[in-house]
């Protein structure tokens, strides 16, 4: 059966990468891919037409909640729904940026992880039943969560914990504090650690990924399911092309996620290179 997938953040990188695998696994279905520039996105769709491929490109901000309002708008209208969702846009400074820490962490997770969920709090009314939604992570989430385990024991026991895990009200709820302490600059003194604006915020996408599909554990005959991804040290704009990957190469997992069969048990999980990541 077609089926419609919305790929965020997609005119370029890891996001490109799993639209173009997308359109060319399942020709019949339709595929958009969101772009902050519609020049962008009309580029990348061309891109992917010179390869005999087709995808639709929609401007929407993740900073802008009211450009997904009109994409939920249009997938209703359109499709009466959504039945993949990828959550890949995103950002993060410079490794060489002199930017303070505290503009650092507020910027970084207004996008990684405020802006995340936000795109979920939008569309998650519009999923269809079976819907599958994978959140980018990185690598650098469990080691942020090892970083924490050190600094803070208590709320690194409040991380990992599984029955139930923390719930979407409760992570948001952390990064917020991390961004106040780091404001305030007693993050230290707090238990967050340094410089690490934007592995924390990927440590919040995982586990708001695991929040997200403990909400749909409770309508489980819907068979949504929810998961984090490391895709891999990718060479992108954002790792200043230094990874080693190529983007289909960390397209794959996402991909995999993104069509993973009915009644799947890898769910709530942080997955890399096809495999669960133990999250401790």
């Amino acid at each position: 059966m077609a089926k419609v997938a919305l790929v965020t953040g997609a005119n370029q990188g890891i996001g490109y990468g799993i639209v173009r695998r997308l359109c060319k696994e399942h020709p019949d279905w339709t595929i958009y891919g969101t772009s902050r520039s519609a020049a962008n996105g009309e580029e990348a769709a061309k891109k992917l037409q010179s390869e005999g491929l087709k995808a639709e490109f929609l401007e929407a901000d993740l900073t802008k909640p009211e450009t997904f309002a009109a994409v939920k708008e249009k997938l209703t209208k359109d499709h009466g729904g959504l039945d993949i969702l990828i959550n890949n846009a995103g950002m993060a400074f410079k490794s060489a940026s002199t930017d303070p820490y505290a503009l650092k962490a507020e910027v970084t997770l207004a996008t990684n992880v405020f802006g995340t969920n936000m795109v979920c709090d939008t569309l998650f009314p519009i999923l269809k039943d079976g819907a599958r939604v994978v959140v980018l992570s990185s690598m650098l989430a469990p080691m942020a969560l090892h970083k924490v385990k050190k600094l803070n024991p208590e709320r690194y026991a409040s991380f990992i914990k599984n029955d139930p895990p923390l719930t979407r009200t409760e992570v948001l709820q952390a990064m917020t504090d991390f961004v106040s302490a780091v404001k305030a600059g007693d993050f230290a003194e707090k238990g967050w650690p340094d410089d690490a604006a934007y592995s924390v915020s990927k440590l919040g996408d995982t586990l708001l990924a695991r929040a997200y599909q403990q909400e749909f554990n409770s309508v489980s005959e819907r068979d949504i399911v929810v998961n984090a991804v490391c895709p891999g040290y990718v060479d992108t704009s954002m790792t200043s092309h230094k990874g080693h990957l190529t983007i289909d190469e960390g397209a794959d997992t996402p991909y995999y996620l993104a069509v993973l069969p009915p009644n799947t048990e890898i769910r709530g999980q942080h997955v890399s290179k096809r495999q669960i990541v133990k999250w401790e």
